[in-house]
């Protein structure tokens, strides 16, 4: 964690974004710079507790969002959630979701991007972008 934190000191523009770590108070807590640290996280009580961290960005997982109708969407941004992250599938598959999320403000985030074969970042710029905010890739493929 120190390594990370020296290396954030010098990329102040940097961001971090969180995956696998479902405890966002301790987490936090090492992190240099919670203004800077976007939480993938994957369940409500991290979520809430995520949102009681001054300055942090919480952002439910799939594995969240999936389970939850448009009232449920509308209470997470009314809590303060500003980011979900989901993959290129569950947009693919859930176009009204997503355009939904995106009219409440909230920004998506799509990964798995490089998975399945029929899909690419060109393609995920092409066909998905207008109801997402950003992705995530492994390999950049232009």
């Amino acid at each position: 964690m120190s390594d990370i934190n020296k290396w954030f000191l010098k990329h102040p523009d940097a961001r971090l974004v969180t995956d696998k770590i479902n405890e966002p108070e301790k987490f936090s807590s090492l992190f240099i710079d919670k203004s800077r640290l976007m939480m993938e996280l994957f369940d409500m009580k991290a979520i809430k507790e995520g949102l009681q961290i001054d300055s942090l960005s919480v952002m439910p997982s799939q594995s969240v969002i999936s389970n939850l109708g448009k009232n449920e969407i509308k209470k997470l941004k009314e809590m303060g959630v500003l980011n979900i992250s989901v993959s290129v599938n569950f947009a693919k598959n859930n176009s009204e979701m997503m355009s939904y999320i995106k009219e409440l403000g909230v920004n998506s985030y799509l990964y798995n991007v490089n998975f399945e074969s029929w899909t690419n970042e060109k393609f995920v710029l092409k066909y998905f972008m207008d109801n997402a905010y950003g992705l995530y890739s492994d390999d950049w493929q232009f």
